[in-house]
C-alpha cells in the first residue's frame, strides 16, 4: 500500500490528528511510513455466548498434530505449509480448527509466549494471555462467522485452563477486520506505528499502553520510542 493510500485510510478510520502524527513521523524519521498495527484484547467477560455455537454440519476443536500435519501437506490452498506447522507446533502453538465433516473450512493459530510477526519483529505479551494469529477460511465456507465463531470458542476453551483472555493485531487500514474484531468485543490496548525497511525498522508506540501489556519489539530488543 503506498504511502499516500495508507494516510488516506488512517485518516477515515482514526481522524486527521493520528494521520498528522503519522505523517510527523515519517517526516522526523526520514523514512516511509509502512503500517500501524492496532493490539487489541478480549477477556472471559465479554465473551459472546451468541458466536459459541456452530450448526450445519460444522464441529470445532483444537487439531491433533498428526492430522493437521496431513492437512498442511495435502491442501496448499490452506495457507499453511507443512514446514510451517511443523515449527508452530515445535513451538507449544495450537491450532483451533473447524471442519465440515472431513474438509477444514477455518482455522486459527494460538501461542502463549513471545511470537514473531511480520518484518523482523516479536510481539511480547501477558503470559496470562494467549496470542492469536493466521486466521484463515476457506472461500467457500466464508460468509458464515466462522473466524470469529472459531475465535470465541477458543477463548472459552483458554480460559477453561486459567488464561485471562485473547490479545491480537489489526492494520489499522484494515477497516473490515477492525470493525469485526470490535463486534466480537475485542477491547483496543495500544497502538504501534512500524517504519522503515525490513533491515532497519523503527517501532514508535503511540499513545499510552493499556491492559493487558503487550508490546511490539524488534527480534533482538531494542529501545522502543514512545509517544503520549
Amino acid at each position: 500500500m503506498s504511502r499516500l493510500r495508507t494516510l488516506t485510510e488512517l485518516t477515515h478510520r482514526a481522524g486527521p490528528g493520528e494521520a498528522a502524527l503519522f505523517i510527523g513521523l515519517s517526516v522526523v524519521g526520514r523514512v516511509a511510513a509502512l503500517k500501524v498495527l492496532q493490539v487489541v484484547a478480549i477477556t472471559a467477560d465479554r465473551l459472546d455466548t451468541n458466536y459459541l455455537g456452530l450448526s450445519g454440519g460444522y464441529t470445532g476443536s483444537f487439531a491433533e498434530r498428526d492430522w493437521l500435519i496431513e492437512q498442511a501437506a495435502r491442501h496448499p490452498e490452506l495457507g499453511m505449509s507443512e514446514a510451517f506447522v511443523r515449527e508452530a507446533l515445535a513451538r507449544g502453538d495450537r491450532c483451533y480448527v473447524i471442519t465440515a465433516g472431513d474438509t477444514l473450512a477455518s482455522y486459527g493459530w494460538y501461542s502463549n509466549r513471545p511470537t514473531a510477526i511480520d518484518d523482523g519483529l516479536i510481539l511480547v505479551f501477558d503470559p496470562l494471555y494467549v496470542y492469536m494469529y493466521k486466521g484463515f477460511t476457506r472461500t467457500e465456507h466464508r460468509g458464515l462467522r466462522l473466524h470469529a465463531i472459531g475465535m470465541t470458542r477458543a477463548l472459552a476453551a483458554v480460559v477453561d485452563e486459567g488464561f485471562c483472555g485473547l490479545v491480537s493485531f489489526v492494520e489499522r487500514t484494515n477497516s473490515a477486520s477492525l470493525k469485526s474484531v470490535h463486534r466480537m468485543g475485542y477491547n483496543d490496548v495500544v497502538k504501534y506505528a512500524v517504519m522503515g525497511r525490513r533491515d532497519s525498522l523503527r517501532i514508535v508506540r503511540i499513545g499510552r499502553r493499556g491492559r493487558p501489556d503487550v508490546s511490539v519489539r524488534h527480534a533482538e530488543p531494542e529501545p522502543v520510542a514512545c509517544v503520549t
